[in-house]
């Protein structure tokens, strides 16, 4: 087991475990200078666990140093307990499914949505309510279009990297959005990112990145998160 120690490094962030630091309800936009992403990624960057991932119907055990994201338990923090379910744990740009836990006929709601730049990686979380964690596919496409009318859609970058999950939702039973439908870039690798789609229990987002990157996907809990760390080129470490 490892322990996570994180100290806030800001006034506006609020501790989450994943190395990016949770938006306090009164911020109303996603503004966090590169150093305190620096600062933040000594907290879950260099850990070397085991990771056991599940990929196309085959289960491979990899250990890892100093990659973006495995297969852990920590401690938080707060005291609450960080499982992560990754892939490899090295990196693939081959489309990878993240299983999930809710029940039939409910939705997960999505809460938030941020990204962050790491020494050797950029990361993006998608933070989910009450503790559900939708079943989840990472992969490249060509293009993409939003899913109600079928218009494309411009995504910053040279490459899309689709987030597409079911049994999901990003809003409330008014209708209201409850996560940012567009996510800045975070100045490296994540040129910004842009919900496509929140219909019909399906919210994917598209994030733009410069070519098709190695990327690691794994999932948190207390809260529920979906965490995607997309790795740096050797020209861009």
């Amino acid at each position: 087991m490892t322990t996570w120690r994180w100290r806030s490094e800001r006034s506006g962030t609020k501790p989450t475990g994943d190395g990016i630091g949770r938006r306090l309800p009164k911020v109303g936009l996603l503004v966090v200078p590169a150093l305190l992403f620096a600062a933040a990624c000594s907290n879950d960057s260099n850990q070397a666990p085991t990771a056991t991932a599940t990929s196309s119907g085959t289960t491979a055990t990899a250990t890892h140093a100093a990659s973006p994201s495995a297969s852990a338990t920590t401690t938080t923090a707060g005291g609450g307990t960080a499982t992560a379910t990754a892939s490899t744990g090295v990196g693939q740009t081959t489309p990878f499914d993240v299983p999930g836990n809710v029940p039939a006929a409910t939705n997960a709601t999505l809460t938030d949505v941020r990204a962050a730049s790491h020494d050797t990686f950029d990361r993006i979380v998608f933070e989910f309510a009450d503790g559900l964690q939708p079943p989840a596919r990472i992969e490249y496409v060509a293009s993409v279009s939003q899913c109600g009318s079928g218009l494309p859609v411009t995504v910053p970058g040279g490459a899309i990297l689709q987030v597409r999950m079911e049994h999901a939702q990003a809003h409330d039973n008014n209708g209201q959005p409850t996560a940012d439908r567009t996510v800045a870039g975070t100045g490296n690798i994540i040129a910004g990112a842009v919900s496509v789609c929140d219909f019909e229990g399906v919210v994917t987002y598209a994030i733009g990145v410069p070519s098709q990157l190695p990327f690691v996907a794994s999932t948190l809990s207390n809260p529920a998160r979906l965490v995607i760390d997309i790795q740096k080129s050797a020209s861009e470490k």
